[in-house]
């Protein structure tokens, strides 16, 4: 055996991913005579989606076959819906069993909905959906699947009707009328006068479902903007429907805004909540009134998390121009936490805001010892608040020109005190403000025996430093390598190694074992794929200085990723191989 064929075989044991021999082995679980046996490896192809398209000749055979449990003919059905495209080839298989004058009726609304989700060509599919427009049990999903799949079916007034009359009954189910207003949606915005006329209904489950209908037209709805803002003081239900269509619309902001933010005073904590969520989708485009951004200030008091979660959301869209307002909210003991994560996620595009900055800055640090009252009167830290400052100090840190030396020495404090649990963000905080004379402190910080998280954020800092030191990088990579052997760390984490590692350069790259190539090449079939991708990247880097075992498996695994199941990690692997074959 070659050094080649020797990587292709260790990279394709390592990275796991949808094997032969797995499809060998459901592929005689399906072929059982149990039916168990037969479901349990249905519903294992579920969970692996399009990767499992070389099975669809075998789906395609328990669908069709007369003398199958009909649990497993539906199931197969399903699985070959989900496969999208990949069972195009299924075509004929799912129109015969429409066809079939002794089918059952489950079988055929399976088989009509998963030819919409296959996009099946319209010509193979329109004679057996447009029979099936007769059959009051598969009226709905054939019409639903008719304007999906063939545009001349969406100018057809019965198809059209048979939406308007889903919205229209109240009795309708409501995935069955939330289908009805993604159909009209795909139809266009001639049925939007109809489905106005419904916003006047009595009831209202008619007239919030209609409002759902009208969210999904998104901009082309503006001509119903009027009769939306009218249902703002309906029933809560209608409410919360009416805001979210007028932010999908997203027009006649100086008219909808204020109707907006003057709902994040109603009694109804959804109702405030979705009025929140709205606005955030108008500052997204516009620029909010400094009055609605006070008005999202108050909400983060809000006695509803739910709603002060959401109002802060829409702050962290507002940018920059919510810093005045988020600094006051620091003084608040029930939303400081809250405004100090804002601060955080605001990030870097607060630069060039360095007024605000300068009084923004001492105010998180002055919280990272903040206290609370406990409910028998104690005094105790609250972890919650020093975790969202010292996030939100390790944010802005880029954009801080000189930090006070009161906020540096408090960091180095934090860094060096154990009792501290918000050392390793602390950390990163300390690294950015103080730059190199923070790699003392840090050094010693990664290799704290008690704190992982400390840990590997003092030595991704240390690298982000001192990459050029090659006494660092040779103390720092393989720790940071055996910590993403341990597959304990989140995925942000595991991310940032990455890419911390690869920030070195080619150049700055330390010689990488074999067994460190393998324990790279396990980072392929990470649950995130954004960590595939940054693996991909530096096993490419890698990739022109390892020796002559570990290339041809770097190359092996790289080969195996281009048929991953994000397109991300494909482009990602496309692009290695040209660099380096």
């Amino acid at each position: 055996m070659n050094i080649a064929s020797i990587g292709f075989y260790v990279a394709i044991s390592v990275i796991g991913q949808f094997t032969s021999d797995e499809t060998s082995a459901l592929r005689r679980e399906l072929r059982s005579k149990d039916v168990d046996t037969q479901l349990d490896a249905l519903g294992r192809i579920g969970d692996l989606g399009k990767e499992a398209a070389g099975l669809v000749p075998e789906l395609e055979k328990l669908a069709a076959r007369g003398d199958n449990d009909l649990a497993v003919r539906q199931e197969s059905i399903w699985m070959l819906g989900r496969m999208g495209r990949a069972a195009n080839s299924s075509t004929k298989t799912l129109v015969g069993i429409m066809d079939d004058p002794k089918g059952a009726n489950l079988l055929k609304l399976s088989a009509i909905n998963a030819i919409r989700q296959i996009d099946v060509p319209a010509t193979d599919a329109r004679e057996p959906l447009l029979t099936a427009l007769n059959d009051d049990e598969l009226k709905f999903a054939a019409a639903w699947t008719l304007v999906s799949i063939d545009p001349a079916s969406r100018s057809n007034e019965e198809l059209i009707g048979i939406f308007l009359n889903a919205i229209a009954d109240p009795h309708t189910s409501t995935l069955q009328a939330e289908e009805a207003g993604l159909a009209l949606a795909v139809v266009g915005n001639k049925t939007l006068e109809p489905l106005t006329k419904l916003l006047a209904k009595k009831n209202p489950t008619i007239r919030s479902r209609a409002c759902e209908a009208i969210s999904a037209m998104g901009p082309d709805a503006a001509d119903a903007v009027d009769s939306l803002l009218g249902l703002l003081d309906d029933e809560p239900a209608v409410s919360r429907q009416a805001a979210r269509a007028l932010a999908e619309i997203g027009s006649n902001a100086d008219t909808v805004l204020p109707a907006l933010a003057n709902q994040l005073n109603h009694e109804d904590a959804g109702v405030r909540a979705s009025a929140a969520d709205a606005i955030g989708r108008y500052a997204e485009s516009t620029t909010l009134p400094a009055e609605i951004i006070s008005q999202l200030g108050a909400a983060l008091d809000d006695s509803s998390s739910g709603v002060a979660v959401q109002a802060a959301r829409t702050l962290e869209r507002v940018g920059p121009a919510a810093l005045p307002e988020l600094a006051k909210k620091l003084d608040s003991e029930e939303s400081r936490a809250l405004a100090a994560a804002v601060i955080g996620q605001i990030g870097e595009a607060i630069e060039g805001k360095g007024r605000e900055l300068e009084a923004i800055v001492p105010k998180l640090a002055a919280l990272i010892d903040a206290k609370l009252a406990s409910g028998d009167g104690s005094i105790l830290p609250d972890p919650t608040t020093r975790d969202e400052v010292l996030r939100a100090l390790a944010s802005l840190a880029p954009s801080v020109r000189k930090a006070p030396e009161s906020v540096v020495a408090k960091l180095y404090e934090v860094v060096q005190d154990e009792k501290y649990q918000g050392r390793a963000v602390a950390a990163v905080a300390l690294a950015q403000i103080a730059g190199k004379d923070a790699v003392p402190v840090l050094k010693k910080a990664a290799e704290d025996p008690n704190d992982k998280w400390l840990r590997m954020t003092s030595s991704i800092a240390l690298l982000q430093l001192e990459g050029k030191n090659p006494q660092i990088v040779a103390d720092v990579i393989p720790r940071l390598l055996k910590a993403l052997e341990e597959g304990d760390s989140p995925a942000s984490l595991r991310q940032n190694i990455l890419s911390a590692i690869g920030e070195l350069g080619e150049e700055g790259l330390p010689e990488i074992s074999v067994k460190d190539v393998k324990g790279l090449v396990d980072m392929l079939r990470d649950d995130d794929p954004q960590v595939r991708v940054s693996a991909i990247e530096l096993l490419a880097k890698w990739g022109k200085q390892v020796g002559p075992f570990g290339r041809p498996i770097i190359l092996a695994a790289l080969r195996v990723a281009r048929n991953d199941s994000h397109p991300d990690v494909r482009t990602a692997a496309e692009n290695a191989l040209e660099e380096l074959e």
